[in-house]
């Protein structure tokens, strides 16, 4: 009888002709059989705690007799997500654009500015360069908010990561956590990822969404330097870090199913 082992203990991905589709495995004492769940968030493997690590019965040997169907579950949630991401903002006086779980509205005037700037105290006060129409004003537009999202999305992702990294301890992430090691992400399958090299990156979309799913994701990936995958002692750790995970993580998904029903926007 093979030994074994919580299957693929890291995050790990799969092989398609060109297609590289990452995917992270979960083991559930629940669970009787293997089974695949592809979301916007990425794809995860359910295995039964008793899955060996290799050969026949293992989560590889399980994806690799699943491929095609995987690969079609993929592709249709991109051309789905795709379709959704193509909607068009509009870039007028009067629109609303998403912001930490809000549609704000955009106030939009011309004034003796170099470029568009941008002020958000309860909606988006934006200026626009005078005599700036068409075509150049949307790009304008689209380009400022693109990197003042990303800009705000940076910040609260390295403040909630450097939080919960002190409440890790030392013994995880070094004596002291430095900022930089959490950089954006633009993933199509998933919010955020722990690299082996102890780098987090969380996905800058997620600053459109409510404050607590973005730190719950921060919450997650951070618990991640300790566990690389998702056995019982990863979630007692997150648990240890942010004990209302549960709820955070379910407004995460009620906001992401809201919003990929209507479009991504941006």
């Amino acid at each position: 009888m093979p030994p074994t082992a919580p299957p693929h203990p890291e995050r790990d991905e799969l092989q398609i002709g060109e297609s590289t589709i990452p995917y992270s495995v979960r083991v559930s004492a629940r669970a009787t059989a293997k089974r695949l769940e592809v979301t916007p968030t990425g794809v995860v493997v359910i295995a039964p705690r008793d899955t060996p690590a290799s050969g026949p019965g293992s989560v590889e040997a399980f994806l690799l007799k699943k491929r095609r169907w995987l690969y079609q579950a993929v592709t249709d949630l991109q051309r789905r997500e795709a379709g959704g991401a193509t909607l068009p903002q509009s870039w007028e006086r009067g629109a609303k654009l998403m912001y930490r779980g809000r549609n704000l509205m955009l106030e939009i005037t011309e004034a003796d500015v170099d470029k568009v700037s941008i002020r958000c105290p309860s909606r988006f006060h934006v200026e626009v360069p005078r005599g700036l129409t068409g075509p150049r004003r949307r790009a304008a537009l689209r380009h400022a908010f693109h990197a003042w999202l990303r800009g705000r999305a940076l910040k609260d992702a390295r403040h909630f990561c450097a939080h919960y990294a002190a409440r890790l301890g030392s013994e995880f992430v070094g004596a002291n956590f430095a900022r930089e090691q959490v950089e954006l992400g633009d993933y199509q399958h998933m919010w955020g990822s722990c690299g082996k090299d102890g780098v987090l990156r969380i996905h800058w979309r997620l600053i459109q969404a409510p404050r607590v799913a973005l730190e719950y994701v921060c919450a997650h990936e951070v618990a991640h330097l300790r566990h690389r995958n998702h056995d019982p002692e990863f979630w007692e750790t997150l648990g240890g870090l942010m004990p209302d995970w549960n709820a955070a993580k379910e407004v995460l998904e009620r906001w992401e199913r809201e919003t990929f029903g209507g479009g991504r926007g941006l």
